[in-house]
């Protein structure tokens, strides 16, 4: 088991991360992606919406991170639309239906949440205007050729060194058939953050860098799943605390 125990330690070692500095990393032009994201959405101010009637606006009264603005004002970073139908059901009225969020800038529904009874399902409500959505923002290279890329998720969004993250991309894909333009997302790559995160902001590293140039500002950036590396990275404390435990733990 000491063999063992040995070789986790190697291994943990081995997946830390070694960009401390930027100090040696000059910032390298990098293209603007076609569907970058807002001021609000990269820098987490109120998101300005409109509503398509005056009774939508009860589903958004404990919202905090939105803000209901009129159709003639600018920016709009989204468009909600309610779509009810009623029901007889042993003598009472049921409504149900959806609110459709519709995301203005880049032209496609990113949200549909059901609504049951009248009442909207207000923890995903919640959680869809709450979240920190991640994006790529600058690019940087040194001497070796190593590139970073810094984002706008940080210690307060749950990142720490090695979280691993997703890159997205969009794309407008034209259907044969109607030859109508619809947008989707596709995966770049995976990244994994580096020793420099801050509260709001960190940089990352790719674990593939030939996808380096496939990579604009303003791709979309989200938060992987833990994987079985991280985890053995949580324990290392565990580890230098007990072996003992740790040995008696791990069976293979």
């Amino acid at each position: 088991m000491r063999y063992l125990t040995l070789l986790l330690m190697f291994f943990l070692s081995s997946c830390s991360t070694t960009v401390s500095s930027i100090e040696y990393f000059d910032e390298v032009e990098l293209k603007n992606s076609e569907f970058s994201p807002s001021v609000n959405e990269v820098k987490f101010l109120k998101y300005r919406i409109i509503v398509d009637k005056k009774d939508t606006r009860k589903y958004f009264k404990d919202i905090k991170n939105i803000e209901i603005v009129k159709y003639n004002s600018r920016p709009i970073d989204y468009k909600i639309a309610v779509k009810l139908e009623t029901k007889e059901f042993k003598n009472r009225t049921i409504s149900f239906g959806k609110l459709i969020i519709w995301n203005n800038r880049m032209k496609f529904t990113e949200e549909i949440i059901p609504i049951i009874d009248g009442q909207v399902q207000k923890r995903e409500l919640q959680k869809f205007f709450s979240q920190i959505r991640g994006y790529i923002l600058e690019k940087r290279e040194n001497r070796d050729g190593e590139i970073i890329f810094k984002i706008n998720l940080g210690k307060r969004s749950g990142l720490k060194t090695g979280s691993t993250l997703n890159i997205y991309g969009y794309r407008n894909r034209v259907s044969h058939l109607s030859e109508n333009k619809r947008l989707s997302s596709y995966k770049i790559g995976v990244a994994t953050v580096s020793d420099i995160v801050e509260t709001d902001w960190s940089w990352i590293y790719l674990k593939n860098s030939e996808i380096a140039e496939n990579i604009s500002k303003g791709d979309r950036v989200t938060i992987q799943i833990k994987n079985f590396g991280e985890y053995l990275e949580d324990g290392t404390s565990l580890m230098k605390n007990n072996v003992d435990i740790l040995e008696n733990s791990i069976r293979f």
